[in-house]
């Protein structure tokens, strides 16, 4: 259902009575083949702001002029039928006043709920046909003088605008005179903060995709935006997103573009400084420079590219660390890039989160979309200001978008720009008038909101101008309005990339990491791209401006592999058997780099057994150069002859990532030193146990002939 209109045949019995006779006289009906009748009603003028309460007070109250009560309208009528219509009417029904806020939403919702109490109609097609296609302005005039609202109390009148042939509602539209007889003591502190915004531009490789600026180019989405806040100086607060300021940047001195060729092929083109797309770049980074320089109430910012905190934090300790960094990057980014100071106390959160998030948000006020808390036990008029308990303990005070403006924002009605502006500004009168309303609205459309141009300027124009509402920074609201939600509960968020992404950006950072080591002595560069832009788009990848699974977050990851792998290039290792022909050598292993840059690696040999390695068998970081060759040693010793099979892996300094690895074996055919010791103890241990067992029976008997000098014993033995 469109917001303050109804396109539906609707039984009011005042238009009845009002159009029977035009009815009957009515020659007979012309109807399109398929049998209906169409037609729509755009709004394009309505003083819908009226009273002595919209007028400035002076010094001198003769000089003081009458205030406005009249009410102008002005419509356009459009024949969207395929035969002529006539008999057309304009008809205008002004409704009894609204004082609250849940009144004026059910007006806008549903219709007015009472009979009106004012009709007037006017002629748009009688005797000239409206054609088909064609378009015819009407007006109308309501004099403030016996207008419904002469003599009342403050309020906003419901006034619906209807496009009638006979008894048939072609099209209406629904929408509200506010009537201020007097000036509001206590006007409404309003934030209005404007995301200046895009999903990422920047594609995988460094390059872009062709047409990615077409929001900045006249009346696009972000043109209208700037030039509306250009135009009129309202005290809107600026939110202009670090990533999309980057890009600009990036494209200011000359990029790359995707183009596809007739086949259906990605070729790469340059677009040189002179190009029109760059000079929007330039041109578009300049004026918000300039608008930030001379903002009365500092820009506002965000987490970097928006990354999907969320699901981050919920993953292992590499995720862990990005969602922190990217929580606190996006400030010190858009500073750097405006030249001017940014609100250090107020950070604004993109979409839902997890409770888990808020511990590692910056800042002591978190902006939040209405979507973000859950408001189902929440009167619409309840203070935005909310506290919200982090898993730590932290609390946090955060400022609650409000959620009827935030859907006007994000759905502009076929009403036009006249009528979406009104119901802004009724809704913000009647949060003044109404005693149950809160007294503080943030008012945050969603970061994709396409209003156009004028529409744009029109709101900045009334809001600056609207003696009932005082243009304020988001911190104001919470120094101003009570809390109205402890422990409020945040709304499930829904993740932006899924389990298989997120080990895969898992893996990237590792082998970033590792790329990094490796070309230490190459500064910030990794072959023709430099490492913070690398894990920059890492980030981007997360960015929960694409959708899940979106082709181009995977295809940025993809495009950070493929140029880690292209640095990281070809080594082989050169090294074939070895013999050792003593107990103790050298084992050379020999590297070649085949392709890449120079490149620092690290060689480690391992081994099941049979060699020791007195020295280590990790060696110390080596400079790969390109097309060359380079040898280290490494002293072992053979514990036994015999082959040995040896496996070489050659790393990254760090050792974490793998560039290559090869086996070969080494021999070894002499004896050492403790293994000949050993052999010798050995066969001194055999000889002596022989010894000790040798047969008794087969030794030489030993007998005793005689004693010198002495008596032969008497057995004669």
């Amino acid at each position: 259902m469109r917001v303050g209109r109804r396109g539906r045949w609707v039984p009011r019995l005042a238009l009845v009575v009002l159009l029977s006779l035009t009815a009957v006289t009515t020659a007979h009906a012309q109807a399109a083949p398929d049998g209906t009748l169409r037609a729509s009603l755009t709004l394009t003028e309505f003083t819908g702001v009226l009273g002595a309460g919209v007028v400035e007070p002076r010094d001198d109250p003769q000089s003081e002029e009458p205030p406005p009560t009249d009410l102008t309208v002005r419509v356009l009528a459009e024949n969207l039928s395929e035969v002529p219509l006539d008999t057309l009417q304009l008809v205008t029904e002004v409704f009894p006043p609204v004082t609250t806020r849940p009144e004026l939403h059910d007006v806008f919702d549903d219709g007015p709920p009472t009979e009106p109490v004012q009709v007037h109609n006017r002629v748009v097609a009688d005797s000239a046909a409206l054609a088909p296609g064609e378009v015819r302005g009407v007006s109308e005039h309501l004099e403030g003088s016996i207008a419904p609202w002469r003599g009342a109390a403050p309020g906003v009148f419901p006034v619906r605008l209807s496009l009638v042939r006979g008894t048939e509602v072609l099209d209406d539209v629904t929408t509200a005179v506010v009537w201020l007889p007097e000036r509001l003591d206590e006007p409404t502190t309003t934030s209005l903060v404007l995301p200046f915004d895009d999903a990422p531009w920047r594609s995988g490789g460094g390059r872009y995709h062709a047409n990615a600026d077409r929001h900045l180019a006249p009346g696009g989405r972000l043109d209208a935006l700037l030039t509306a806040v250009e135009r009129t100086g309202a005290p809107v607060v600026l939110a202009p997103s670090a990533h999309l300021l980057e890009d600009l940047s990036d494209r200011s001195d000359g990029f790359e573009v995707i183009e596809r060729d007739d086949e259906g092929r990605t070729i790469p083109r340059e677009v040189s400084a002179g190009d029109s797309s760059v000079t929007l770049a330039t041109t578009t980074l300049r004026r918000l420079r300039e608008l930030a320089a001379e903002a009365v109430y500092p820009p506002v910012t965000g987490t970097y590219a928006d990354a999907d905190l969320s699901t981050l934090l919920d993953g292992p300790r590499e995720l862990r660390e990005l969602a922190a960094e990217a929580a606190v990057d996006g400030r010190r980014r858009v500073q750097a890039l405006l030249g001017a100071p940014v609100d250090a106390a107020t950070h604004l959160v993109g979409g839902r989160i997890t409770p888990e998030v808020l511990d590692v948000l910056p800042g002591d006020v978190l902006l939040l979309g209405s979507d973000a808390v859950d408001l189902s036990d929440t009167a619409v008029a309840a203070d935005p200001v909310r506290r919200l308990t982090a898993p730590s303990g932290r609390l946090v005070t955060a400022v609650v978008a409000d959620p009827v403006l935030e859907d006007v924002f994000d759905s502009a009605t076929e009403g036009g720009a006249v009528h979406d502006v009104q119901r802004i500004l009724a809704e913000l009168a009647i949060a003044t008038i109404d005693d149950a309303a809160a007294p503080t609205l943030l008012l945050l459309p969603p970061w994709d909101t396409a209003l156009p141009a004028r529409t744009a300027e029109r709101l900045l124009q009334r809001l600056d101008g609207a003696p009932w509402v005082r243009l304020q920074p988001p911190t104001d609201l919470v120094r101003i309005g009570a809390v109205g939600g402890e422990g409020s509960d945040l709304a499930p968020p829904s993740p932006a990339f899924d389990t298989d992404l997120a080990a895969r950006l898992e893996a990237s950072l590792g082998m970033l990491t590792a790329a990094s080591a490796a070309t230490e002595d190459d500064g910030d560069r990794i072959g023709s791209r430099a490492a913070s832009r690398l894990h920059d788009d890492l980030v981007r990848a997360t960015s929960r401006r694409y959708d899940t699974g979106s082709m181009e977050a995977t295809g940025i990851v993809d495009a950070v592999d493929d140029h880690l792998q292209e640095a990281f290039g070809g080594v082989e290792v050169a090294s074939g058997s070895v013999t050792l022909t003593s107990d103790t050598g050298q084992i050379p292993v020999t590297l070649r780099r085949t392709a890449g840059g120079p490149l620092l690696v690290r060689v480690t040999l391992d081994s099941p057994g049979g060699l020791r390695w007195p020295e280590g068998r990790t060696s110390e970081p080596l400079l790969l150069e390109p097309e060359a060759s380079q040898t280290v040693t490494f002293p072992a010793q053979a514990l036994s002859t015999g082959s040995f099979p040896v496996t070489v892996r050659v790393t990254d300094p760090t050792g974490e990532h793998e560039l290559t690895r090869e086996a070969f074996p080494v021999r070894s055919t002499a004896f050492s030193g403790t293994a000949l010791a050993g052999i010798s103890v050995v066969v001194l241990g055999l000889l002596l146990f022989a010894a000790l067992r040798r047969n008794p029976e087969s030794a030489t008997p030993l007998h005793l002939v005689g004693v010198p000098g002495g008596d032969r014993d008497p057995s004669g033995e």
